[in-house]
């Protein structure tokens, strides 16, 4: 029989409360609050924070040019979801 690694059983709680369950919770808050074009821009962070937390997880450096990077998504992120045009 294996035995799995501590860091197993929490990338895959997280997959599952985390990702899945609050994630879910969330967007759908978030869509009763927001317009539906500006609630899609929010899953554009959503690789900056799989990112930060596997590194977590696997111990290892982000890197300036990575967070340089996230930083430009997040202020793109911010400025479609709320200086976006509105109507059709």
């Amino acid at each position: 029989m294996h035995q799995s690694q501590p860091e197993v059983w929490i990338a895959v709680t997280y997959l599952i409360l985390g990702g899945s369950v609050v994630m879910f919770y969330l967007f759908v808050y978030l869509l009763a609050r927001w317009t539906a074009s500006a609630a899609s821009y929010t899953v554009l962070c959503f690789p900056l924070v799989a990112t930060v937390l596997a590194a977590w997880l696997a111990k290892e450096t982000v890197t300036p040019l990575f967070l340089l990077g996230g930083a430009i998504v997040i202020l793109g992120v911010w400025v479609g979801a709320f200086f976006g045009k509105t109507g059709a």
